[in-house]
């Protein structure tokens, strides 16, 4: 004889701090591939009651909770004969972007107050839906006083657009650089 298990924690937590995520759709499958329940996660764990001892389950997330990449990896458990309650936790890593701006003329990190400048952006990104133009808003700091660079008494800031395509992009961004004041 089997035992029914009267508790089943399902948790979907963020992968570098362990909290609970809300928004994401999980699907409760059977050995089968059936669907027995789904939910939308929120800041607790969802429950589930009266599932089978020494059967084998899956939870697949179908719609990832916002800022999140899409975790394609089912996650199998089967059921302990214990009946004592089990917990299940998925795992969704965040989306991210970096980028790291580079002088073009010498590489470093560095413009000099004069004339037009070329600046190189690498960004690398990690989760960006593939086809979908994303937008990149560059600012201008002074690193001695940590503010931004002005032009005509306005910040300098460039926006550049790329396509997701995969890990990585690189984008050239002009900077007309004719009135700055680099020491405020």
């Amino acid at each position: 004889a089997t035992l029914a298990i009267s508790l089943l924690i399902g948790s979907k937590a963020d992968i570098t701090t362990g909290k609970e995520l809300e928004g994401a759709e999980i699907v409760l499958l059977n050995e089968n591939g059936e669907e027995l329940e789904r939910w939308i996660s929120t800041k607790e764990p969802h429950i589930i009651k009266g599932l089978e001892a020494g059967k084998t389950y899956k939870l697949k997330e179908t719609i990832a909770p916002k800022g999140y990449i899409l975790s394609e990896t089912e996650t199998e458990f089967t059921i302990n004969n214990d009946g004592k309650p089990q917990r299940v936790v998925m795992f969704n890593e965040p989306i991210s972007i970096h980028t790291t701006a580079k002088d073009k003329a010498d590489g470093d990190k560095y413009l000099k107050p004069q004339g037009k400048q070329t600046i190189i952006d690498t960004v690398a990104y990690k989760g960006l839906t593939v086809g979908k133009e994303y937008t990149i808003k560059t600012t201008l700091m002074n690193k001695r006083t940590n503010k931004p660079i002005m032009e005509n008494g306005k910040p300098v800031v460039v926006e550049s657009k790329f396509v997701a395509e995969k890990n990585h992009k690189l984008l050239a961004c002009d900077f007309y650089c004719l009135n700055l004041s680099f020491y405020q």
